[in-house]
């Protein structure tokens, strides 16, 4: 079964915050940006986790996964970068 209006619109909303979040951090590097950069991703995920049942047969599915695509990577490469950092003992 198809997503509803209502489950476009949660996707929708998700991937603004994905993406204002994303570019927020990018702009300042500040903590608290990337800190809600993780918040709007985990919420991401668990929405996915909830719909993806429905996602399925759905006809803007990769519509959907190529938005989420780009805040998904740049919180996968700030963790990649974290993990660097803690090895080398760096600082950002």
């Amino acid at each position: 079964m198809p997503l509803t209006g209502e489950q476009r619109e949660q996707i929708e909303e998700c991937i603004l915050d994905l993406h204002f979040t994303a570019q927020k951090y990018i702009d300042t590097e500040k903590d608290v940006h990337k800190k809600l950069l993780e918040v709007n991703v985990q919420e991401a995920i668990e929405l996915l986790e909830t719909l993806k049942e429905n996602m399925k047969d759905d006809d803007k599915i990769y519509d959907y996964k190529m938005h989420m695509l780009m805040p998904f990577h740049i919180h996968e490469l700030c963790k990649i970068r974290d993990e660097a950092n803690e090895f080398t003992g760096d600082e950002q």
